[in-house]
């Protein structure tokens, strides 16, 4: 039971990590138009989270200020979700904070990719070009 109970924790907290990451996914490809410049975003954002977690730059020697706001980075809180759930056996009762923070970028990444996807039909026509498809096809 204890074994059956850790792997439904750690899938739980993956599944949350994962659904992060694929809505940030989704937004950038909305926001850029082709296949190159959406690549490109996608690694600068990807460097960006990656350098200011403690992956490369450890977070006690960042200012306190900016260690604040880097506290909540996707991949910090990942990290911090996985390392407690796996290593210390933790229970998902006893992560309620950090999984509350992954639901919130979940909720700002759903209503963000609302958004920019609405930007982008009305900027690149996406319509027009799913009709032609229609009447081609």
């Amino acid at each position: 039971p204890k074994m059956i109970s850790l792997l439904m924790n750690v899938s739980s907290v993956l599944l949350l990590i994962a659904s992060v990451f694929i809505l940030l996914g989704m937004m950038i490809g909305y926001i850029f138009k082709s296949e190159e410049t959406s690549t490109l975003g996608a690694i600068s954002i990807g460097s960006l989270l990656l350098f200011f977690s403690n992956t490369i730059f450890p977070m006690e020697t960042l200012p306190t200020a900016i260690r604040e706001i880097v506290k909540y980075n996707i991949f910090v809180v990942g990290e911090e979700l996985l390392r407690k759930t796996i290593l210390f056996e933790y229970g998902l009762e006893q992560l309620l904070l950090p999984i509350g923070i992954i639901a919130a970028h979940i909720i700002v990444f759903v209503i963000l990719i609302i958004l920019v996807r609405k930007w982008a039909v009305t900027r690149y026509n996406i319509h027009k070009h799913f009709r032609n498809r229609k009447i081609r096809g």
